[in-house]
């Protein structure tokens, strides 16, 4: 329960970071990543939003989107395709990670996220199903 005072501080003390922003400008750059990192970016889902900055995904291991086909409409993806920064075949499908079934082992992964709501839906009811497991599992019941 640490409050950081800068996204640089958070970049730092944190191996995993979601952003959910709308913002319109880069807050995470290439600069304040250091060490192991996975980002999963929730909020640049137009051509207008932007959180990671394009030299982010020429360090990345491994890029992950939703749907191909809209990463290369907009999103972070598209501002790191268009600055000729990366080109597609970097680019990985969620489903095809998913299918693997095995966790990818990289120092940076990038996940970018701009809404399919059947897999939001999907994910969500994981999630809540593993919290609501945990918190059984803790509470002795």
């Amino acid at each position: 329960n640490n409050i950081c005072a800068s996204i640089p501080e958070l970049l730092t003390k944190s191996d995993l970071v979601i952003s959910t922003t709308a913002s319109t400008e880069v807050i995470i750059h290439a600069s304040d990543l250091q060490e192991q990192k996975h980002i999963i970016a929730l909020g640049a889902d137009d051509i207008h939003k932007r959180e990671c900055e394009p030299a982010i995904f020429a360090q990345a291991n491994i890029i992950v989107v939703d749907s191909l086909s809209q990463a290369v409409k907009f999103g972070d993806t598209f501002h790191a395709i268009k600055a000729g920064v990366i080109t597609l075949d970097k680019v990985v499908e969620l489903g095809s990670i998913l299918q693997s079934k095995s966790a990818p082992n990289a120092n940076l992964i990038i996940t970018d996220l701009t809404g399919i709501a059947a897999q939001d839906i999907a994910i969500a009811e994981f999630a809540l199903k593993k919290i609501y497991q945990a918190d059984f599992e803790l509470s002795g019941s």
